[in-house]
């Protein structure tokens, strides 16, 4: 098993992504919201509706899942599929 393999095997072993990523659970969850635009593709004055291209990034903190990267063969960072881990749900609503 590689270094990478065990420190994922640790983390996740009584992980549950349905749960809210923090320790103490009266803290809430702060999440990042950063949207970019990278082109207007329609403005209906009259309708009034906008119709853009953008890149939508959301960071937050998993207290969950940190570890001592400063340990020895322990990898600095990770890379997880999206669906092992807690993500905020997200919806555009309009106004």
């Amino acid at each position: 098993m590689t270094d990478e393999e065990r420190l994922i095997k640790e983390l996740f072993v009584d992980y549950n992504p349905t749960a809210r990523p923090v320790i103490n659970n009266k803290k809430t969850v702060v999440i990042d919201i950063q949207y970019s635009l990278q082109q207007i593709k329609q403005l209906d004055s009259r309708s009034q509706t906008l119709t853009s291209i953008g890149h939508l990034v959301l960071r937050w903190k998993d207290e969950r899942l940190v570890w001592n990267a400063s340990e020895e063969n322990v990898p600095d960072e990770l890379v997880i599929n999206s669906k092992h881990i807690w993500t905020p749900e997200f919806a555009t609503i309009n106004g």
